[in-house]
């Protein structure tokens, strides 16, 4: 019995050690020639949820994990078109000499440039530092893939007001923008000027109504949000997870500070754009 736990436990020591020896955070797995990566915009995502599409082929004869790190700064190779953030860890496993295209989840860090599409390369810039670096990290821990969380990014990449984050001011953005305020060292207002802040930027001075007509096989996550001509969002106006079946959901926005502009009104399921409506105000 003792000679089968000995032999037991060295097996398993044997078989851990060869399961890491094949993972590799990304940033290694590249500088040890153990893939090729090729990174492009994902035009089927919004720039806050899996705006990337990375192409990664393993150069070795063995199965290799690729794990992705949060606070990862995707680079684009125009200077007009975002750079983005990885927000989400990931494991991806690759056969050897496969080649795996997966859907990178992330968010922008320059606001006014455009959002990403099929057609923009982009290339690995390593780990972030600093405060984009934690809230990134931030964003993983605590699963807030959301508008909310793009605006409070833009926060600390653009050096924004902590306003600007609010889309619902519930206390899910309070605790946001409390968390901003810590790593940019931006004064938090008080918890009354915040409401007060959020009941004025709610009063629909030019009120606009739109619907969107959908049938799921299943129960998905849905939200709508208002984008302007580069695909950057501007505001998000309804989140809801949707049961199957058809339904048909009316929308409200105020129109009145995009006069005179071309904005898109967006349903987006899980991580997809559905459908999309061109509003000339």
């Amino acid at each position: 019995m003792k000679l089968f736990v000995l032999f037991f436990a060295a097996f398993f020591t044997n078989f851990s050690s060869t399961i890491s020896t094949n993972e590799y955070t990304l940033e290694e797995a590249l500088q040890k020639g153990v893939i090729q990566l090729e990174l492009i915009g994902n035009s089927n995502s919004t720039h806050y949820e899996k705006p990337i599409l990375a192409t990664l082929k393993n150069n070795i004869g063995k199965k290799v994990v690729i794990r992705i790190i949060s606070g990862y700064r995707i680079e684009s190779i125009d200077n007009d078109v975002q750079d983005i953030l990885t927000t989400q860890e990931e494991l991806f496993v690759i056969n050897p000499y496969e080649s795996k295209t997966e859907k990178l989840s992330g968010m922008c860090i320059q606001h006014n440039n455009r959002a990403p599409s099929e057609g923009d390369k982009y290339r690995f810039s390593g780990l972030e530092k600093g405060a984009l670096l934690a809230f990134s990290q931030a964003v993983d821990s605590s699963d807030e893939q959301t508008v909310s969380a793009q605006q409070a990014m833009w926060v600390l990449s653009d050096d924004e007001e902590l306003y600007d984050l609010i889309n619902y001011g519930g206390e899910e953005e309070w605790k946001l923008a409390k968390r901003v305020a810590q790593l940019s060292g931006k004064e938090l207002p008080s918890k009354e000027a915040f409401k007060k802040e959020v009941a004025k930027r709610s009063q629909l001075k030019a009120q606009l109504r739109g619907v969107f007509k959908f049938r799921f096989s299943r129960a998905v996550p849905i939200h709508i949000a208002l984008f302007d001509e580069n695909d950057i969002v501007l505001k998000e106006i309804y989140r809801k997870m949707t049961p199957k079946g058809e339904h048909v959901v009316e929308y409200t926005f105020d129109a009145l500070p995009h006069q005179g502009k071309t904005i898109y009104a967006k349903l987006i399921a899980a991580d997809d754009v559905l459908l999309s409506r061109k509003i000339d105000l």
